[in-house]
């Protein structure tokens, strides 16, 4: 499979890690300061995020009845379809720009 992928960033794994680690890192300490001269609402303000993405993952997960937070790759379909895509993608023909502001286009989409 790893052959059929056509790009594996370098540093994927501690990527995603070190991203997880950060996020949660500011969204704890996002609103520190309130804690030097309390606020009710500015507290409300820097950690609603926090109630909300708990109600909305334990919601989830109650809905669609799982508990597991993560599959084993073993799991994971990554096969299905593939055959059609890489069809589609061996017959994509590439556009080519008229202009200045399509070179622009193509290179942003």
């Amino acid at each position: 499979m790893n052959d059929r992928v056509p790009y594996r960033p370098p540093i994927q794994l501690i990527g995603a890690y070190s991203s997880i680690v950060f996020f949660t890192l500011i969204s704890l300490v996002n609103g520190y300061a309130v804690f030097f001269s309390w606020s009710t609402a500015d507290f409300f303000a820097a950690y609603i995020t926090l109630p909300i993405f708990a109600l909305l993952l334990f919601g989830h997960m109650a809905w669609t009845r799982t508990v597991c937070f993560w599959k084993p790759s073993e799991q994971i379909d990554v096969i299905s379809g593939l055959e059609e895509v890489e069809k589609e993608e061996a017959e994509y023909d590439i556009p080519v720009a008229r202009n200045w502001l399509e070179k622009i286009w193509f290179w942003l989409c």
